[in-house]
């Protein structure tokens, strides 16, 4: 099972006719799943290669006891946050509208 498509343990498939909406929904789930994902492997990636690539550079002193490395990991949790924000904005402003005909319809019980 791919970790983007993700399905409760025992759900059955939703019954003929009524899978739109669901279609939908899974849709838009994961592409905010996938969009979350991205954004944080890349910016993982620059992290464990910048000091790679910079070598003992990213241990410099900027003043006041902070350094490169601190300044990038402080960068990392910034970014955390803000992706983590942005998914639940994305997941109330494109899934939760979709959810709507499901729960009215009883699609997928």
């Amino acid at each position: 099972m791919s970790p983007f498509h993700l399905a409760p343990p025992g759900a059955r498939p939703p019954a003929a006719g009524h899978t739109e909406p669901l279609h939908h929904l899974r849709r838009a789930a994961t592409r905010a799943r996938r969009r979350f994902v991205l954004w944080n492997i890349c910016c993982l990636a620059l992290v464990v290669l910048l000091p790679h690539e910079m070598g003992s550079g990213i241990a410099t002193g900027i003043g006041g006891g902070l350094t490169v490395s601190i300044l990038l990991f402080l960068a990392q949790a910034v970014l955390l946050l803000v992706t983590a924000h942005r998914f639940d904005r994305d997941v109330r402003t494109h899934c939760d509208p979709l959810t709507e005909p499901v729960h009215t319809h009883g699609a997928g019980r």
